[in-house]
């Protein structure tokens, strides 16, 4: 992981600008902005500014409104008008998220910026405002996600206790979000206030409450998209916290409010939400001004804005427990504009890892085959997956392409991926296989009396087998009926067959009803077998229940109609008895009862 420069120059409040390109905050004049709260702005790899927005408006990095950028439905009075990100994938796209003030009903939107029009200066195209979610707090953040290939966006409801978390990734931004549950519930715009934060490495969450003095602090799961552990950070009434930020390391978590107690520093190593609140220690309850905004900058200091002032305040050890944290009050001098509530918003800043790498497996003949980087955005990358004979299909400028091999064979596979002056070339060699033939036999198998048992062979030359019985081996023997299937791997490549097995029970078998109802409906009018198996004759008799012999026949599958002497029997009881030789020539008699009903 290195540093990049995407989050180098800031616009803010009146017309005021830095630019960290140094390592130093220096202040810059040409800014063409003036918003009371909400902002953001965005530098490409190397540190050069592209663009910034109030949520309203687009300015260029000539400091001219773009093309189209007007309208956006954020609001420069909200506390996160907006938050920018690279649109995941290889383009030249950014989106702007913005969001409207104290619940509007614009809520969460997104606009489309392509820096590969106008020259290169950049145009907001139609895929503008587009809707995500309303109404919402005034609240936003943009996480990476732990894959490095994605962000998860955000954002937090109104009238509600509910967070939602949008993933972002190359195939745009899901409409289903995950749902989680804080603590306060925001009844009122004016509770809609205040700052979201998440840490540099994705993991916590902080969200202030402004007009309920209150900041919740959350674990933030960057896999799932889930808020999790959530505990309460308190203040005196009317302390009114509005901007939180993190220390690099995240072990102190730094909040800013309108009034007294202006300035505090909570220590997170114990977790909890008792020693949390234990630790608050105040760094700055002296100030007259109002204060804003908390951002951290690249140089590892966090800044804080004050309403009409000249200067930022700056905690240059936040590191440090404490008055060890070394916070001055003027810690920046603004030679040009005012500071006013905000600062801008950033995607938290453990952005892409540029270790570049992909991730793919051996595969088999005729298989799409997916290759997926470790980056999830770059200017142009270059795919050559060392097959000639596939033609221009050998070659992908996606950043996450498919690519199916008809031959067997090793392959070496190549990506190149270019990000600003960064880039970077990974090959490796892959194995295709061919896949195994298997064949159990015709779809029924049927077992005989002089051979009972069904022999089932899958066998393949090196391969592996894995039976719905458990084996591993080649051939198992069959002697119950039933399903059996078999998966025969060879070198990761693997197929699959099924037979049905009917074994045969030669000792003969008869299964009879015990209730019939000949009523002339063509439903269970017969008193005959459910089940006759091996029998080579047999003869029936049908008694009532004083012993008489009312019926007998040597044709069981015809059965009896339910009447003697061509008179229909009475609704009853009834004693039936079977004489059978099965294909053994063994002699055997069954006994039951059956009930007669009309």
């Amino acid at each position: 992981m290195f540093a990049q420069g995407e989050s180098n120059i800031w616009y803010f409040g009146r017309y005021a600008g830095l630019d960290f390109s140094s390592g130093l905050p220096v202040s810059i004049n040409n800014s063409s902005m003036n918003t009371g709260e909400g902002c953001a702005s965005i530098c490409d790899f190397n540190g050069n500014l592209l663009f910034y927005t109030d949520g309203v408006s687009v300015w260029n990095r000539q400091n001219t409104k773009m093309p189209n950028g007007d309208s956006l439905k954020g609001h420069s009075s909200s506390t996160q008008s907006a938050v920018i990100v690279k649109k995941p994938g290889v383009n030249p796209l950014y989106l702007i998220f913005t969001v409207d003030r104290m619940g509007g009903s614009w809520g969460l939107t997104y606009s489309e910026v392509d820096m590969s029009l106008e020259n290169g200066f950049g145009n907001v195209n139609s895929n503008k405002n587009i809707p995500v979610v309303s109404p919402v707090c005034e609240k936003i953040a943009a996480i990476n996600h732990s894959n490095g290939r994605g962000y998860w966006i955000v954002t937090r409801l109104y009238p509600s206790n509910k967070y939602h978390s949008y993933l972002l990734d190359e195939n745009g931004i899901s409409n289903i979000p995950v749902v989680s549950s804080g603590i306060a519930t925001v009844t009122g715009g004016l509770q809609t206030l205040g700052y979201l934060k998440a840490s540099r490495t994705g993991t916590k969450i902080a969200s202030a409450f402004t007009n309920l003095d209150l900041v919740e602090l959350f674990d933030f799961d960057n896999s799932t998209g889930h808020l999790y552990n959530a505990r309460k950070l308190s203040f005196p009434p009317g302390v009114k916290p509005y901007g939180v930020e993190f220390s690099p390391s995240e072990r102190y978590l730094y909040t800013s409010g309108f009034t007294t107690n202006i300035l505090t520093q909570f220590d997170l190593s114990d977790s909890t939400e008792e020693a949390i609140n234990r630790s608050r220690a105040v760094l700055d309850s002296t100030s007259i001004e109002q204060g804003g905004a908390l951002q951290i900058g690249s140089n590892d200091k966090i800044y804080m804005a004050f309403v009409g002032s000249d200067s930022l305040g700056v905690i240059n050890s936040p590191e440090n427990a404490g008055g060890a944290s070394n916070y001055s009050k003027n810690g920046v001098f603004l030679t040009h504009g005012t500071s006013l509530y905000g600062l801008p918003t950033f995607l938290n800043f453990n952005q892409n890892n540029f270790s570049l790498d992909f991730e793919v497996q051996d595969s088999c003949v005729s298989v799409k085959l997916d290759f997926i980087p470790t980056i999830g955005f770059a200017d142009s990358v270059y795919w050559n997956f060392g097959d000639p004979p596939s033609g221009s299909n050998n070659i992908s400028n996606l950043l996450s392409p498919s690519h199916i091999y008809n031959d067997t064979g090793h392959y070496e596979v190549t990506v190149r991926a270019y990000y600003g002056d960064w880039s970077d070339t990974v090959s490796r060699v892959i194995y295709v296989g061919a896949f195994p033939e298997v064949d159990l036999g015709e779809d029924t198998i049927v077992g005989s009396c002089e051979n009972p048992t069904v022999i089932l062979n899958a066998e393949w030359p090196n391969a592996k087998y894995f039976w719905n019985t458990q084996s591993t081996n080649s051939e198992i023997e069959v002697k119950v009926s039933g399903a059996y299937w078999v998966t025969v791997n060879l070198n990761g490549c693997s197929m699959s067959d099924t037979v049905y097995v009917k074994t045969k029970s030669c000792s003969g078998k008869i299964e009879m009803p015990n209730i019939f109802t000949p009523n002339s409906d063509g439903v269970n009018d017969v008193f005959a077998p459910i089940l006759m198996d091996e029998i080579k004759q047999a003869e029936l008799q049908i008694y009532d229940r004083w012993g008489v012999l009312i019926f007998e026949s040597n044709n069981l599958e015809q059965g009896w109609d339910g009447k003697s002497n061509g008179q229909e029997c009475g609704n009853g009881v009834y004693f039936w008895v079977i004489s059978y030789t099965d294909s053994e020539n063994n002699t055997t008699e069954q006994k039951g009862t059956l009930t007669l009903l009309r």
